[in-house]
């Protein structure tokens, strides 16, 4: 029977795109051990079995775990609900969801990502997107009334609208971002030449 940090480490470790056998090289390396084969085969099952809760990691394992996943130990635990504590501080400050928060860590380190979304965050289309989001909303739980009352198929057809305003607004993004030169391939951003 799976255990939360099996249950977790499982999480965190398909959260990170990694496999089993990924996570079992990165342990042996942080404990400094050579990957053979056979002993990369002993830790891919003692990572299977933790996560199935066939086996529990001691707390020296664990912690390597947790640094492996770059999250803490009592995310691994079920301490905590964040990964990290700095996750932890971002959920709270903007009040995204988790994985939310994890994609954009994440991507840190490609600016072409980080030039793309700090655009987007900043720009005005952003806030077209969150009021035609918040309208839809509204209309969400106007929709919640009786389907047998005359007004229920006005107010779909509105949160229809609602919903192309959001499409709407962020192909205008797309659409201003290529004409100030933004290049995924290039890291071309604003004045047409790439920063470093």
């Amino acid at each position: 029977m799976p255990t939360v940090w099996g249950t977790r480490i499982k999480e965190r470790r398909d959260a990170l795109g990694m496999k089993q056998v990924e996570l079992a090289d990165r342990l042996l390396d942080s404990f400094g051990m050579k990957k053979d084969d056979q002993i990369r085969h002993s830790y891919t099952r003692n990572i299977s079995n933790y996560e199935k809760g066939d086996r529990n990691p001691d707390y020296k394992m664990l912690s390597k775990i947790a640094d492996a996943l770059s999250c803490t130990t009592d995310y691994l635990l079920g301490r905590e609900d964040a990964p990290t504590h700095e996750t932890a501080s971002i959920v709270e400050q903007t009040g995204l969801h988790e994985a939310a928060v994890d994609v954009l860590c994440s991507n840190k380190d490609d600016k072409d990502m980080s030039a793309f979304l700090s655009s987007f965050i900043m720009c005005d289309t952003l806030k077209e997107i969150s009021l035609c989001y918040a309208i839809w909303a509204t209309r969400i739980k106007m929709l919640r009334i009786r389907e047998d009352d005359s007004k229920y198929f006005d107010l779909l057809a509105m949160l229809n609208g609602a919903r192309y305003g959001v499409v709407r607004s962020f192909e205008k993004f797309l659409s201003k971002m290529q004409d100030v030169g933004f290049s995924c391939k290039d890291q071309e951003v604003g004045n047409g030449k790439g920063e470093e």
